[in-house]
C-alpha cells in the first residue's frame, strides 16, 4: 500500500493494525488507492491516445470517476490553458515513457497535516481533467486535443491548433489564434463557442442527426438553433461550416464566411443556404455543393467558387443581376479526383 500512495505515520499504524485484524483500511486510505488508480488510468489512457494519433501534441480529457467495477469520465469540467499554477497532491499519475503531464484535478490548497507528504507541480489550471503532452511528437505544428463529455464545461484554449470534441450540456469554449475546430458528438448542446481569432470550423457531421438546425453565421452574432427545442448554441468569429448527410439545415451567413458544406439534406426537405447581401463586405466564399442543397445568392460583391461532382445538378439563385463585381464559377470534380476546370459561366437562374 505503502509503494502506491504516500501515508502519515498514524495512516501506516492504522493501516497495520486493520490488516492485522483482517479488515481493510480506512476510508481516507481506499479513497487515496482510489485516487491513485484513477491517476495512473488517465497517463495509460494518454499513452496509447498518443500511440494511435502521434501527430497530436496535446491531450485534454476528463477525470475518471468508478461506477461500480467500471469508470466513466466525469463531467462538468474546466481548463484554462492559458496560464499555470502550483498544484499540490500526494498521488500522482505513474511516469509513462516520453509523456508529461500538463494539466490535473488536484488541489491548489495544502492542508498542515499531510503538507510533508505533498508534492509540487507547476500545471495548468484545471478541474476534473487531466492533459498530457506527448514528447516524441517533434512537429513544427502544435496539434491539440480536448474531449468534453455531457455536462456544464469551460475551456480557455491555448495558441495552438485546438481540436474540440464536445458533447451535450452547457459548454463555454474558447479558442485562440490559431485553427480551432469545434466537433460536436450529442443531440443537445447550449453555450458559448468562440473562435476568437484564427480560420476556426463548425463541425457539425454526428450532431443531432435526427433533428433539423437552424444556423447563422455571422462574425459576431452567429448561432446554432436546435429546431425540437429552446436551445440555443451562440457562434462567435467562426466563419466555416461542415453540416450533415441526409438532414436538414437551413444556414445564413454573411461576408466573413469562407467555406461551406451542408453535405445536402433529404429529398423531400434540401438543404437551404442563404448568403446575405452587404453592399460594404467583399465576398470571397468556397461552397461545396453535396446531395440536395438550395442556394440563395443575395450578394453583390465579390467571389464564389461552387464545388460540386459532375454528377450534381445545383439550383443556385443569384438576385444580384445588376451587380458588375460579382464573380461566379464552378469547379467540377469526378470521382477520380477534382478536373482542372472553371466554368465562369455557370448555369445561374437570376432573380
Amino acid at each position: 500500500m505503502e509503494n502506491l500512495v504516500h501515508l502519515t505515520g498514524w495512516e501506516r499504524f492504522t493501516s497495520g493494525l486493520l490488516s492485522f485484524l483482517h479488515v481493510g483500511p480506512t476510508s481516507k486510505v481506499q479513497n487515496l488507492m482510489q485516487e491513485k488508480q484513477i491517476a495512473d488510468t488517465s497517463a495509460k489512457n494518454a499513452f496509447n491516445f498518443f500511440r494511435e494519433h502521434p501527430y497530436v501534441k496535446n491531450y485534454i480529457f476528463p477525470k475518471y470517476r468508478f461506477e461500480g467495477e467500471n469508470v466513466a469520465f466525469m463531467n462538468n469540467n474546466y481548463a484554462n490553458l492559458n496560464i499555470k499554477i502550483r498544484k499540490w497532491n500526494r498521488v500522482w499519475p505513474v511516469d509513462m515513457p516520453r509523456l508529461r503531464l500538463t494539466c490535473s484535478p488536484y488541489s491548489f490548497k495544502v492542508k498542515n497535516t499531510d503538507h510533508d507528504l505533498k508534492t509540487r507541480k507547476i500545471l495548468h489550471e484545471c478541474q476534473d481533467m487531466f492533459g498530457y503532452e506527448n514528447l516524441n511528437n517533434t512537429l513544427t505544428i502544435d496539434i491539440t486535443v480536448i474531449l468534453l463529455e455531457a455536462g456544464n464545461d469551460t475551456v480557455e484554449c491555448a495558441p495552438s491548433r485546438n481540436t474540440i470534441i464536445i458533447g451535450d450540456g452547457l459548454k463555454n469554449i474558447s479558442g485562440n489564434t490559431d485553427i480551432d475546430t469545434f466537433i460536436l458528438q450529442g443531440n443537445s448542446t447550449y453555450g458559448i463557442f468562440n473562435g476568437m481569432s484564427g480560420d476556426d470550423i463548425l463541425n457539425l457531421n454526428n450532431y443531432a442527426l435526427n433533428r433539423g438546425l437552424k444556423i447563422k453565421l455571422e462574425s459576431d452574432n452567429g448561432s446554432v438553433s436546435n429546431l425540437k427545442d429552446e436551445k440555443e448554441i451562440q457562434l462567435k468569429q467562426i466563419h466555416n461550416l461542415i453540416g450533415r448527410n441526409s438532414a436538414f439545415e437551413n444556414v445564413s451567413c454573411d461576408c466573413n464566411t469562407m467555406y461551406l458544406d451542408t453535405r445536402g439534406g433529404s429529398d423531400i426537405q434540401p438543404d437551404e443556404i442563404s448568403i446575405i447581401d452587404n453592399y460594404i463586405c467583399v465576398f470571397n466564399m468556397q461552397i461545396h455543393i453535396q446531395g440536395n442543397v438550395n442556394v440563395r445568392n443575395s450578394a453583390r460583391n465579390g467571389s464564389f467558387n461552387y464545388l460540386a461532382s459532375v454528377h450534381q445538378f445545383l439550383l443556385l439563385e443569384v438576385e444580384n443581376f445588376l451587380s458588375f463585381y460579382l464573380l461566379i464559377t464552378l469547379s467540377l470534380s469526378n470521382s477520380d479526383g477534382p478536373m482542372a476546370k472553371n466554368l465562369p459561366s455557370a448555369k445561374v437562374i437570376d432573380g
